[in-house]
C-alpha cells in the first residue's frame, strides 16, 4: 500500500528550476533511499515533503491525503517526521531532556495543567520518560543520557536527532544524510538501528551520499538528476544503470 506519493511537484528559486516534477511512491513498510549529485535537488525534495517549503505546482500525498500548504509540524502530527543534515539540538538541555521533547502531547507544560497537577499527568510523564530511556538506550546513546547536548561528538548528535523523531512514534520517517559526518563505527550501528526500525515495521526514506553502507539498508533506491528522476529499482539495478554512472561524472557507483 502506498504511504507517500507525490505528482507534478515543481519548485524553482529565482528562476532556477529546482525540483521539476520527479513522481516518485514510497510504499508502507520500505526502505527508500533517494540519491543523486550535488545540486539533484534530494533535501529540497525533502523539504516540499515535509513543509519546510511549500511547491509551486504539485501534490504530496501521505496517507491518502494531499499535505501541500500544511505547516511542518501538522505533517509530522499525521506522521510523517523528518531529521536534517545539521542536528538540532538544545545545546544547554541534557540529552535525556533532549529526547523528551520529542513527544507530543506534554499536558505538564501547559500552565493551567501545571497548576493542578494530576495523577494521570504523572503517568503521562513517567510514560514519556520511559519511552526516552528505550529508545535512548536502542540507540545506545543512553550512557550519555545526563550530559548536555553541545558535549557530543557529530555521531551522537546524528543518533540524538534520530531518537527524538522516534519519540513522536513516525508512520513514515525520512532522513537527512545520517552518515554525514559520522565515523565507520557509528556508521555501520546505524544502518543496523534503520534495519531493525524497518523490522519493526517502520517506513524510511533516506537521502544519502555515502552509498556503501545505504544499499544494504534500503530496499530501492531513487535517483535525482536537475530536480528530475532519473532512473529507480533495485540498489544493483539503478548503480549498473548507465544514466546514473554519467550523473555521478562517469564514476563507478558499485560500493566496494
Amino acid at each position: 500500500m502506498t504511504l507517500l506519493e507525490t505528482r507534478g511537484v515543481r519548485k524553482a528559486f529565482a528562476g532556477l528550476q529546482a525540483l521539476d516534477s520527479p513522481d516518485v511512491a514510497v510504499d508502507r513498510g520500505e526502505v527508500v533511499g533517494l540519491i543523486g549529485p550535488n545540486g539533484a535537488g534530494k533535501t529540497t525534495f525533502f523539504n516540499c515533503l515535509t513543509g519546510v517549503l511549500e511547491p509551486d505546482e504539485g501534490e504530496v500525498r501521505f496517507d491518502g491525503e494531499d499535505v501541500v500548504g500544511e505547516e511542518p509540524y501538522a505533517i509530522a502530527d499525521r506522521g510523517m517526521v523528518r531529521t536534517f543534515q545539521q542536528p538540532r539540538a538544545l545545546e544547554a538541555m541534557t540529552v535525556a531532556e533532549n529526547v523528551r521533547l520529542g513527544a507530543g502531547d506534554h499536558p505538564g507544560e501547559r500552565p493551567w495543567h501545571a497548576l493542578t497537577w494530576s495523577a494521570s499527568l504523572t503517568e503521562r510523564e513517567a510514560e514519556v520518560d520511559r519511552r526516552a530511556r528505550e529508545i535512548m538506550a536502542f540507540l545506545d546513546i543512553d550512557h550519555v543520557a545526563d550530559d548536555y547536548a553541545s558535549t557530543l561528538s557529530g555521531g551522537q548528535q546524528k543518533l540524538l536527532a534520530l531518537a527524538r523523531a522516534l519519540m513522536t512514534e513516525p508512520e513514515l520517517l525520512l532522513l537527512d544524510e545520517p552518515f554525514a559526518g559520522v565515523n565507520p563505527t557509528l556508521e555501520r550501528e546505524i544502518v543496523e538501528r534503520i534495519v531493525e526500525l524497518n523490522e519493526r515495521g517502520m517506513t524510511l526514506f533516506i537521502v544519502e551520499h555515502e552509498l556503501e553502507n545505504l544499499v544494504e539498508a534500503v530496499d530501492r533506491l531513487i535517483v535525482l538528476h536537475d530536480g528530475k528522476l532519473l532512473a529507480e529499482g533495485t540498489p544493483d539495478a539503478v548503480l549498473t544503470d548507465d544514466r546514473v554512472v554519467d550523473a555521478y561524472l562517469g564514476e563507478s557507483m558499485t560500493p566496494d
